[in-house]
């Protein structure tokens, strides 16, 4: 018997006037291509709406947690193809990701909980490279690090916080030991300090701000010098066309 393929990316009427002309019951009575629908619309769509289709294809791949992927061996996906209970996993990855991602700036200790429920899901989905880019994002939304400029403590690093490049002394280091400040305020190494995102910003803006001035000054400075050369290169230009005209002609 020739296997029966159904791409889950054809639109709901095709799939339904394929099932009818097989003679297969509706596709409600298919959860498995259900779920493929499911998760082809979560891969394919931005992250506001990926979030809740990653939740529902999860909860139909836990439906069908110990029925057999038969059409993944036809139309395979790009890993996971051996388990429904592998897909259930991934599925329910992605979803917590994503409400990680869309907490972690209001929350970014909710945000860190939530990364680690990702991270345990993908664990158990297998999949290596998710589960540590998960331990990572989860490890840096708990870190908390007090800024060098404001003295405020933030949480969440590379989010709220930022290690800029610096040069501290061996006194320098001894004194925030003495005055009982963050330590982890200097980086490793004394190479950098913690700084957090308003500060850094401030400080970026201001700097921009200051480069274009200083732009459009010399700009203005260096223009005029700029239109004498112009003219110069103009003069010699027609001086040059003048003398080859003058020896074509002799």
């Amino acid at each position: 018997m020739i296997p029966i393929q159904i791409d889950p990316s054809w639109p709901a009427g095709a799939r339904m006037g394929f099932l009818e002309a097989t003679g297969l019951p509706p596709l409600a009575s298919h959860p498995a291509l259900e779920a493929r629908r499911l998760e082809h619309a979560a891969f394919t769509s931005p992250p506001p709406q990926a979030q809740q289709l990653h939740a529902n294809a999860a909860a139909k791949f836990q439906q069908i947690m110990r029925v057999p992927l038969k059409t993944y061996k036809h139309v395979p996906t790009r890993d996971h193809n051996d388990s429904a209970e592998e897909r259930y996993f991934l599925h329910q990855g992605w979803a917590s990701f994503y409400q990680g991602r869309d907490a972690q700036d209001k929350d970014p200790e909710t945000a860190a909980g939530l990364m680690s429920r990702a991270q345990q899901a993908f664990k158990n989905a297998r999949d290596e490279g998710l589960w540590s880019r998960m331990a990572a994002t989860s490890s840096n939304l708990k870190i908390k690090r007090t800024c060098w400029f404001c003295h405020r403590e933030m949480q969440g690093l590379e989010l709220n916080i930022q290690y800029y490049p610096a040069h501290t002394t061996e006194y320098g280091r001894a004194l925030v030991r003495t005055l009982g400040q963050d330590v982890t305020a200097i980086g490793e190494g004394g190479s950098s300090v913690a700084v957090c995102l308003p500060c850094a910003t401030m400080v970026q803006n201001q700097a921009d701000a200051y480069a274009q001035r200083r732009t459009e000054e010399l700009k203005g400075e260096l223009q005029p010098q700029i239109n004498k050369l112009v003219s110069a290169v103009n003069a010699l230009s027609e001086r040059i066309a003048r003398l080859e005209s003058s020896a074509h002609r002799h």
